[in-house]
């Protein structure tokens, strides 16, 4: 029975236990596992942290909408104005304190976040089915530390900022300075007839689109990550 028990120590110290970080990485793995979508990703509940989070949604939105009519400077040389990559700073620090947010719900530190993506990816490899989303994860959450992706959000603002035209049909039965309202895409604009116009005639106006901000395509992953593929 002694040799028995020996030879039992002997290859159970054949085998060492895993580190530390790897028992605690796989621990957090099967706790938000259990807060995924069935067939989804264990990562999924940090993206819906920022994709579900209306207040993040609205500073974002802000900063935008606020920023964007700095974009408007012309670039002759092919160089941004050093103004940009501060406004780029702030944009990422809109981000990196929601995933600070995100993380304090969850109760885990960057350090048990690091750990699980290094886990995944030495536990798992590289495809999707194998690294359970990581490497789309990764992509995702740091997609507003590209400069070009910054860009690509300030101009697209600054187009909608710049608005378009429309056709209005003066109202029946309204003369000359008389005021009346229109609704555009959800925005309403107090106007009056030009002179010279009568119920009927035509005159275009320019109208701004509504702030819509997409936050899917900010954090593009496939649809397999929700478990819907």
């Amino acid at each position: 029975v002694s040799r028995h028990a020996e030879s039992i120590g002997v290859t159970l110290m054949d085998e060492p236990p895993p580190p530390p970080a790897a028992v605690g990485a796989e621990a957090t793995y099967e706790r938000l596992a259990t807060l995924a979508p069935v067939c989804g990703s264990c990562l999924e509940p940090l993206v819906s942290g920022f994709l579900q989070d209306p207040a993040f949604r609205q500073e974002l939105q802000d900063f935008i909408v606020a920023r964007a009519p700095a974009f408007l400077e012309l670039c002759e040389d092919g160089s941004y104005p050093m103004a940009w990559t501060s406004y780029h700073n702030e944009y990422r620090s809109i981000f990196e304190r929601q995933m600070q947010k995100i993380l304090q719900s969850l109760d885990m530190t960057e350090s048990e976040l690091s750990e699980l993506c290094l886990w995944l990816r030495n536990e798992f490899g590289h495809g999707f089915q194998e690294d359970d989303g990581l490497n789309a994860f990764l992509q995702a959450v740091t997609a507003s530390e590209v400069y070009e992706n910054f860009l690509s959000v300030m101009f697209s603002e600054v187009s909608r900022q710049a608005g378009e035209t429309v056709e209005v049909v003066v109202p029946p039965d309204l003369s000359p300075g008389d005021p009346f309202q229109v609704n555009y895409l959800g925005v309403r604009y107090d106007l009056h007839v030009p002179e010279n116009l009568q119920a009927g005639d035509t005159f275009h106006v320019s109208v701004s689109l509504p702030p819509k901000l997409d936050l899917v395509s900010l954090f593009a992953v496939p649809d397999s990550f929700y478990g819907l593929d």
